[in-house]
This record gives C-alpha cells, structure tokens and sequence, in this order.
C-alpha cells in the first residue's frame, strides 16, 4: 500500500498461518495498525470476506480500530466515502467485502450477530470471555487477538494453549515509524524504573510486552463496572481538573452510600480560556462546579461567564481521604469516558525503596480521579447533614 509504512510488525504478523494469531505487545509497537493493515489487503484481495474487528465497546472501537482503518485506507490513497456506512462502522469494498467495527456487551448479541469468515479482538482481555468465544465459534478462517500484557488474562489460558494457535509479540523497535518524541518518553520511563516499582511495572507491560503485576492497583479491576449512560434519574454535579501540558478533563458524579457514577465530559490537552467557555456550553449553569484550587484564573473566568464554581479543598490527607472514599464503592464509569475508565484501571500506589505503599501516595495519571475526588469532597458532609445532591 502506497504512503503506508511496512514495518518489521507487519511483516512478522504477515508470516502468521494459523488459525489462532494472538498479539501481544508493548505500546506503540503498531500491534494494532499492522494487524488491520493485513486485515484490509486481505479484504481488498478476495471477494465477499466478511472480517469483524470487536472492540469492548463502541467507544473504544471507534477512537481505536474504526479510526486506525481509516487512517489507514487514506493513507493507501484508497478510500471511498462511498463505501463506508459511518452509522454502523461497515466499510464495503467493490468486492463485496466488508470489515465491520463492532462491541458486545452480552453473549446473546454475540450470538445473534451471526456468521464471519475472519475476527479481530482488539484489546482482547477487556472483552470478556464469554462473548469472545462465542465470536470465535461463528468464525470460519482466522480469529486475531491484539492487547497489552497488564495482567494474565483468558487469551493466555484458553487461546495460546491451543494447538493451532501462533503467539508473537511486538516491541516499540519493530515500528520503525515510532515518533522521536516517544523514544524519549521511553527513554525516560527506563531511567523512572530503576528506582520506582510502577515505572519498572510499566516498563515490563509497555515497553518489554511482557505480562505485568497487577499488585498495587488502586482500585479493584471488578468493582470498575461500565455502563451504557449515566442514568437519568440522579442527581450529579460536576468536577474539574485543570491542566495545559496535563490534560484538563471535567466529570459528571453521583455519590451514594455504596457506588459512584462517573461521566466524562472532555479531556484535553492545551486548553486556553476560549476553549473552556466552548467545553462548558452543555452544561447546567446553576449546578455546582468543585475545580482544581490551584488555577483561580481559570475558576474566575468560569464563574464570570455564569457558572456555579468554587474550588476544592486541599487540605492535608484530602487526597488519601478522597480515594479511599472511591475505593470503598462500586465505581460505575459511562463507556464513552475513555481516559476515565484508563485512570481507574491503572493508577497504582507509590512504594519506597523497599517496595512498600506509601500511604496516601499514588502513581499514574489521576485527572479524571482528581476531579471525581473534588465533585464529591463534601459527599460525607451532606449525606450527615441532610444537605441535597447538588451541595448548595
């Protein structure tokens, strides 16, 4: 393909027979783009393939798979506005083949989908397994598994242990189009991990593709529970964290005795004022805003355009006290809240030199927590106090 790079990731996958091709890889290795890139020359090449690409939900499938295909097929100066059904993520080829981007969040969906000829599970352990086999047994040529390694997962005990399986694994070196500025943020999280048990951990993960240690997550990965939207009949207000280098991110809560509700409304990078005035039209001007303490700039500019915000607290241990108040609830995350769910899923404790937690110490990015943790400070006072959901 014209203007699309062949790197030493696509061509190992290109050496792929079995049945079962299973990817496991370290971040910016190209696992996934190489793995779509021999995904479209095959749908290009033969006639009436039906290829599905499963993703945990339609969010991740759309920021992820759905936008590298496109990228890709522009890339290859082959698209055609034409072909492709955006409502359902299906891109037709003259041929008659077709690569759907799809999510499941049962087994009877799954099942009702019907037959296919190739699948790809992209990110496969955030799909669950039952769903994922029942994909794999309507498939008749190919089914391929692409994720990085955090934990051991059912790909490992139930995939890779099959005989007509092949399992390889991509590192950042087998992408040759890897970006300068991520070699230097490689780079330094090498030089991190030599003193830090979260860098050494994520280094193992995302740069070495091997299988991590999941001791020292914050939260559990089975009280992180995705939903559909945040539901209609709660009350919620709303927190903010800022930042410019940093992503500034906004979410939308409700707090109650055993869960919270949790829903992104942006997270971004480089905001200016004129960005957050645009950021914050969608939203209720008299329900309360908790931001970041440490931009009261930005809090006036929000409160002189009508906006009902204060700044949190910082007091000393309000960060540890605020986490464990998360911790100690189901955490319910809407599925389009991308970064969200990534936070949740990935913040672990510091430790010191000898690996022990250091109390109230957390690694990993925490924007979307900050901000959940400002939203809902004043939750214990409330629910004492009689005070109503919105906190005014």
């Amino acid at each position: 393909m014209s203007n699309v790079a062949i790197t030493t990731a696509v061509k190992k996958l290109q050496r792929l027979t079995k049945r079962y091709k299973v990817v496991q890889g370290a971040t910016w290795a190209g696992k996934t783009y190489a793995t779509l890139m021999i995904l479209t020359d095959k749908a290009i090449r033969t006639k009436n393939l039906r290829i599905t690409i499963v993703a945990e939900t339609v969010p991740a499938v759309k920021s992820g798979a759905f936008r590298d295909f496109c990228t890709i097929l522009r890339g290859s100066q082959r698209w055609d506005e034409n072909c492709i059904n955006r409502s359902e993520r299906i891109y037709t080829f003259p041929n008659g083949s077709t690569m759907e981007f799809k999510a499941f969040d049962d087994v009877s969906k799954a099942e009702a989908d019907g037959k296919r000829d190739i699948l790809f599970i992209n990110e496969a352990p955030y799909v669950s397994f039952e769903i994922a086999w029942s994909l794999i047994g309507r498939t008749s040529q190919e089914c391929w598994f692409d994720y990085n390694p955090r934990w051991r997962s059912w790909v490992h005990d139930e995939i890779v242990v099959l005989p007509d399986c092949e399992f390889v694994i991509l590192l950042p070196h087998h992408n040759e189009a890897l970006p300068e500025a991520i070699k230097e943020i490689h780079k330094q999280a090498r030089e991190k991990a030599l003193t830090s048990k979260y860098w050494a951990n994520w280094c193992r993960v995302y740069l070495d593709g091997m299988v991590g240690n999941v001791e020292g997550l914050v939260f559990e990965y089975d009280r992180i529970i995705l939903i559909d939207e945040f539901p209609k009949d709660l009350t919620f207000k709303y927190g903010q964290d800022f930042g410019f280098t940093a992503p500034s991110t906004m979410v939308k809560t409700h707090m109650n005795e055993d869960s919270v509700y949790i829903d992104e409304i942006y997270y971004r990078t480089g905001m200016l004022e004129p960005d957050y005035k645009i950021e914050l039209q969608p939203i209720e001007k008299h329900i309360r805003i908790t931001s970041d303490s440490e931009a009261p700039d930005k809090i006036r500019f929000i409160s002189n355009h009508g906006y009902n915000v204060k700044a949190a607290k910082k007091s000393k241990g309000s960060v540890k006290d605020g986490v464990e108040k998360l911790q100690s609830r189901t955490i319910y995350i809407t599925k389009n809240s991308i970064d969200t769910i990534r936070e949740f899923r990935e913040l672990m404790h510091a430790t010191d030199k000898n690996n022990n937690n250091i109390d109230g110490k957390y690694v990993g990015d925490d924007h979307s927590i900050d901000a959940t943790r400002y939203s809902e400070e004043d939750y214990n006072k409330r629910a004492t106090s009689g005070i109503g959901s919105f906190g005014f």
